[in-house]
């Protein structure tokens, strides 16, 4: 939660900020990569979508396109966040991909759903 609020804090700043505040919009794509980091793809889906939406709700689409460098603050984002998914698939090859989308419940051990929270596979002996 901190580095998505980060995240959006340092987009606003950026854009409505004059001088050097201006450079606080890379605090927008360092915190969406940290958040990444630490929540997975919910890290840079929330930011982009509420950036999206305010940009839409405000017409301000191009003031971010000239003031938001968009290019490179995403080559950025792709440098910080992708080295740690690219040696997690390299060390678990798609077991990783196929964890990430089935959560656990690190207590016991056992899987969890969003849609059945109360429900659990049954648990396994190790």
């Amino acid at each position: 939660m901190f580095f998505t609020t980060a995240s959006l804090y340092g987009l606003w700043l950026g854009l409505h900020g004059e001088g050097g505040v201006r450079r606080w919009i890379w605090a927008f794509y360092v915190g969406m990569a940290f958040a990444t980091l630490t929540k997975g793809p919910v890290g840079f889906v929330v930011p982009i979508i509420a950036a999206a939406l305010y940009f839409t709700w405000t017409r301000r689409w191009r003031e971010y396109w000239q003031k938001g460098v968009p290019l490179a603050g995403m080559l950025l984002f792709i440098l910080l966040a992708a080295p740690w998914y690219a040696a997690m698939f390299l060390l678990h090859g798609d077991a990783y991909a196929t964890g990430a989308s089935r959560p656990r419940d690190r207590r016991n051990g056992r899987t969890w759903s969003a849609a059945h929270p109360t429900q659990t596979a049954p648990r396994t002996q190790a």
